[in-house]
């Protein structure tokens, strides 16, 4: 971990409901120990959306004024298909 920061947190964008093995609690737990073992506990892992599903981070993001032009997403179609 090549960081010049010891204390921080980092946010994850991850959401439920995907197949890829980076997108669940237990990832970030075991990235939390990395952190961890590294900063001291100094650095934190927080996925607020993990276990929401992407259809309702879109509805609570448009509920709350999110300025959805400005965000990223890597898979854009899925959004344009389904949400839009």
């Amino acid at each position: 971990m090549a960081t010049t920061f010891t204390c921080g947190l980092i946010g994850l964008g991850i959401h439920s409901g995907t197949p890829y093995a980076d997108c669940t609690s237990d990832f970030c737990g075991k990235m939390q120990k990395v952190c961890d073992l590294y900063t001291g506990g100094q650095v934190q892992i927080d996925a607020p959306f993990a276990e929401w599903t992407k259809s309702e981070i879109w509805d609570y993001a448009r509920a709350h004024g999110v300025p959805l032009d400005v965000t990223h997403t890597s898979n854009p179609d899925d959004l344009v298909a389904h949400y839009e």
